[in-house]
């Protein structure tokens, strides 16, 4: 008759690794800290101190400028995390980094976009005012020239039609008074001239001798002829 064998027992410690559980606990994550991030507790927190990263100040600003080179990519400047599509930034918070899987919904990854937009739409409102600013001085200086030249255009008419009537007779130009003897000026008025302001003088009477050279001396004759 022939041997049965029978399956031998696993040995103690197959038995033990039989009897182990192959599933590891959870990992805790590292829940959200109360207040906000930037300010002294108890009203906030410090977010390099929350991230466990204290005193690594490379390594922190690190995964800064990761978090910042992404969300430019697929988020739009200018604009605070709560006008952000939602999708987009729950997008950029699942980064594939092991460092943020520790953290309750990758919420470092919130509050640095957070930061960041808020102080990006800062900027980008101080920008639009400046601009908004040096436009409004701009066209206040062109309405300024505008008015200018206006003005110096309508002086410049007033200053013609003066002229043009001064021309025509009116008294607008004076002539000023010379002690020196007085020429004809044009545009002025002389006073008429009555007879009776002047006295008629007599003309006086010259007698002169002409001499008429002839052949000779002793024939010499003189002519007298009167001059007014």
């Amino acid at each position: 008759m022939p041997r049965t064998h029978s399956k031998a027992p696993a040995n103690k410690a197959s038995a033990r690794r039989a009897g182990q559980s192959t599933d590891k606990p959870a990992q805790q994550l590292i829940p959200v800290p109360d207040g906000e991030a930037g300010r002294r507790p108890p009203r906030g927190y410090n977010l390099q101190e929350a991230m466990g990263l204290g005193g690594k100040d490379e390594k922190y600003y690190r995964y800064l400028r990761k978090v910042k080179a992404i969300a430019r990519r697929f988020l739009t400047a200018g604009l605070t995390i709560s006008r952000q599509p939602r999708l987009t930034v729950a997008k950029v918070m699942n980064l594939e980094h092991a460092f943020f899987a520790r953290f309750e919904q990758g919420w470092p990854v919130y509050v640095i976009l957070k930061q960041y937009y808020s102080n990006s739409a800062a900027a980008s409102k101080r920008n639009e005012e400046r601009d908004c600013a040096a436009s409004v001085v701009s066209s206040e200086e062109d309405a300024s020239g505008d008015e200018d030249v206006s003005s110096r255009k309508r002086k410049r008419g007033t200053i013609d039609d003066t002229r043009d009537s001064a021309d025509e007779g009116g008294n607008h130009w004076e002539i000023p008074e010379s002690s020196e003897e007085e020429e004809d000026v044009p545009g002025k008025v002389m006073p008429p001239v009555k007879d009776h302001m002047y006295k008629r003088l007599p003309l006086k009477k010259k007698t002169v001798t002409i001499v008429s050279p002839v052949a000779s001396p002793e024939r010499t004759s003189k002519r007298k002829v009167s001059v007014f």
